[in-house]
């Protein structure tokens, strides 16, 4: 799942910080194989840090669940900064969504308007 903080449908402003958390729950063993998690970020976003486990690419973060993870809830927590592109969106704000290489999300996207 995908949330963000302030939460996904709140009124945000240009340099405005937004918290993420990409959680995920890995059940029945240990992971057999990588997770990738691959979050297309908006223009009107930027980055502030991202975790040792991910890296970013032009506008795409892509975090990684190594194998072997063990059974339980894992999280990727980053920031961003609203930049002044969030303006220039059609609504204005800022949007974002995840996908993962295994398994469903749900959430798998969160929007702020401006």
């Amino acid at each position: 799942e995908k949330t963000a903080n302030p939460p996904s449908g709140s009124s945000v402003g240009v340099n405005d910080i937004i918290t993420y958390t990409i959680r995920t729950q890995v059940g029945g063993g240990i992971t057999g194989s990588e997770i990738i998690f691959t979050d297309q970020l908006d223009p009107g976003l930027t980055i502030t840090n991202i975790p040792s486990a991910c890296h970013l690419k032009d506008l795409i973060l892509t975090c990684t669940l190594p194998i072997g993870t063990a059974v339980g809830t894992h999280s990727f927590i980053y920031s961003a900064k609203v930049n002044s592109k969030a303006v220039n969106n059609k609504p204005a704000g800022v949007k974002n969504t995840v996908s993962s290489s295994i398994g469903l999300c749900s959430p798998c996207s969160t929007s702020h308007g401006l």
